[in-house]
């Protein structure tokens, strides 16, 4: 059995984005990953007020003050997001889901929060960690991470990144450089960008996904 945890963008919700991935595949998604024994997790994030929403509240994993590749998200905020995600790894383990076959991975705000999850004790029995139309900020540790600074083994989990050379919200070079980034910093690292795609996913980008999470759970 295999697991996967999906992680929403900012003011989504896990339903959501589990009803998004269903449309964009016309329901093939959760049906391809259940044909594999793979169980899905969709979590919401907490509702928090928001600074870029005038602080209204949102579902948002973290707050942050801007979006821009050299903005820092709230540390605290993220430590409690990955705290949200350690509890569901043991919720799949009670299912009898090892850790070793759990993909983390998510959607705009949500694929940030999973690369930044990474850096936690735990990332490296993951499967495998993906990330969609995100990155990581320009100051984040990782990039300086070297993964001969982890003990082997295990090694750091493999990752993927994908985004659309017309997302007008989230920079692709800051995709790029976040790629670049962490494949300096000793992580496998695989990314794919799609020349029509905007701030969105697509079903082609979502069928290339499946086949790297199955060739990994």
């Amino acid at each position: 059995r295999g697991g996967l945890i999906f992680l929403h963008g900012s003011g989504d919700t896990g339903p959501g984005v589990q009803e998004w991935l269903d449309y964009i595949t016309g329901g093939s998604f959760e049906r391809t990953l259940a044909g594999q024994g793979i169980l899905c997790l969709y979590p919401t994030a907490p509702l928090r007020p928001y600074t870029m929403c005038q602080g209204e509240l949102r579902h948002v994993w973290h707050d942050r003050l801007a979006l821009d590749f050299n903005s820092i998200p709230d540390e605290e905020h993220v430590l409690e997001s990955m705290e949200i995600v350690e509890g569901l790894l043991e919720e799949l383990e009670e299912a009898g889901v090892d850790r070793s076959a759990v993909v983390l991975g998510g959607f705009s705000m949500g694929g940030g929060v999973a690369l930044q999850c990474i850096a936690a004790p735990w990332a490296c029995h993951l499967a495998g960690v993906f990330s969609l139309s995100s990155f990581l900020h320009a100051a984040s540790p990782l990039y300086a991470q070297q993964q001969q600074q982890q003990q082997a083994p295990p090694p750091p989990p493999p990752l993927y990144t994908a985004h659309g050379l017309r997302d007008e919200m989230v920079s692709h070079a800051w995709a790029r450089s976040t790629a670049q980034g962490l494949t300096s910093a000793g992580y496998a690292v695989t990314h794919a960008e799609y020349a029509t795609l905007g701030h969105d996913m697509s079903r082609a980008e979502v069928e290339a996904l499946l086949q790297w999470i199955g060739a990994r759970v």
